[in-house]
């Protein structure tokens, strides 16, 4: 062969070039793919997993690279295997569903999946359980796309059970800013107190009035009227009466349907509207101790004791023009 080469470069006169590593783009795919197809051979297959009762034939050593869970099984159990005795190999794999399980099989094979509303609970339980983060991660994306009012409270469970700050993090936006729509969602309904709680006494839920919350409250009562004895705690420690408007909070109007007990709050912790922070918002002006006019705008939030500290200025979109010498004001949400 070095021969030959030898008289192709004598040939071409030229030299050919040192050594060089190739690799080969389909080798992977078709890899997997040739796998896939031998493990419908039962003869080749060392293992055998068992889930509600129906019996999954598996090649371990391909279980064992795509899953620590498996790797960790598998090398604890020393057993030599065979063909002759693939009914020794038995593992049961208990809080999985057969279907995921057998859809994780095809991923392991392919590299692909479908994730549905019907199945991204139970995939990603099992991915969790398997110690399985690529398809873990397929799955919050899966979830990321399908945030919306009725089901961030579910998906803002399912990311604190399994850990996915990214997905968590956007669940919260969704209920923070659309928390009108949220309260009217089954999945807030049927909140447990512990959590209703929670997400009612967040400063940052996005409301046009605290009336949408005091609302909100009672439906969440109305729903199971045994939690009826509740709604007086629930109103001290969840609304902020001082800025809701005080005609709609006569007892015979908000609670006769509710309860008959008077309910008395006390008007002390002084709450500033949800979402909304004191802020101090600059325009133009003069720059320093110099003649240059500004059009920057910049603002800074006041914190409760009015005392500002440098570098805590954020920069906002600047002025069309430089301007000096002006008042601003605030009209609206403008």
């Amino acid at each position: 062969m070095a021969n030959a080469c030898k008289q192709v470069s004598e040939n071409l006169g030229t030299k050919l070039s040192n050594p060089q590593k190739f690799t080969s783009p389909f080798h992977a795919k078709n890899l997997l793919q040739s796998l896939c197809e031998v493990k419908k051979i039962s003869g080749v297959c060392d293992g055998c997993i068992v889930i509600e009762g129906k019996e999954i034939l598996v090649q371990r050593s391909v279980l064992a690279a795509a899953s620590p869970y498996f790797r960790a099984f598998f090398n604890f159990d020393s057993n030599k295997v065979n063909c002759s005795n693939i009914e020794r190999q038995i593992l049961s794999l208990e809080y999985v569903k057969s279907s995921a399980f057998e859809s994780i099989l095809e991923f392991i094979y392919s590299g692909e999946i479908i994730i549905g509303e019907d199945n991204v609970e139970d995939l990603l339980q099992a991915a969790d359980l398997l110690l399985m983060s690529d398809l873990k991660e397929l799955c919050f994306d899966y979830l990321e796309q399908c945030i919306a009012p009725p089901n961030c409270l579910g998906i803002l469970e399912f990311t604190e059970r399994f850990t996915c700050p990214r997905v968590n993090f956007k669940a919260n936006e969704v209920l923070n800013n659309c928390f009108s729509e949220v309260s009217l969602s089954e999945e807030f309904l049927l909140l447990n107190e512990e959590r209703l709680t929670r997400i009612l006494q967040r400063h940052n839920l996005s409301v046009p009035s605290e009336e949408v919350v005091l609302a909100a409250l009672m439906r969440w009562i109305s729903n199971n009227p045994t939690r009826n004895n509740r709604f007086p705690d629930l109103v001290r420690e969840c609304v902020r009466i001082d800025v809701v408007n005080s005609s709609k909070l006569t007892i015979e109007n908000l609670f006769h349907s509710l309860s008959t007990t008077e309910i008395k709050v006390p008007i002390s912790k002084n709450w500033h509207p949800r979402g909304q922070v004191d802020a101090l918002v600059v325009c133009g002006g003069y720059q320093g101790n110099s003649d240059e006019v500004s059009k920057k705008v910049c603002c800074t939030e006041l914190p409760p004791n009015r005392v500002l500290h440098s570098g805590d200025w954020l920069s906002l979109a600047p002025l069309l023009t430089t301007r000096a010498h002006h008042s601003v004001v605030e009209a609206g949400n403008y």
